[in-house]
């Protein structure tokens, strides 16, 4: 079962995703957000993610959708890193 911790971690990257898209003017919320990328997580990694709150969900799913959501992070970190030096 995913522990605590793991669920902060898993909102506090989400939250960052969610503020970089309002900047981008996106209207969306954090449950919207969450949902649709544990979805594109589930469809990628062949892996049935639909709740976090599930029994279903392990310890390790839960490590590797942090993982994968960690990285999405870095890509639009690293995006918006590249525009403002250039």
């Amino acid at each position: 079962m995913i522990e605590h911790s793991q669920r902060r971690r898993i909102f506090a990257i989400i939250k960052a995703i969610v503020t970089w898209m309002k900047g981008k003017g996106v209207t969306t919320t954090v449950n919207q957000v969450r949902k649709q990328m544990m979805a594109d997580f589930s469809e990628l990694y062949g892996i049935e993610l639909t709740s976090l709150s599930s029994d279903k969900c392990t310890y390790e799913q839960a490590e590797q959708f942090i993982g994968w959501l960690q990285s999405n992070l870095e890509s639009v970190d690293g995006a918006r890193e590249q525009r403002q030096s250039a």
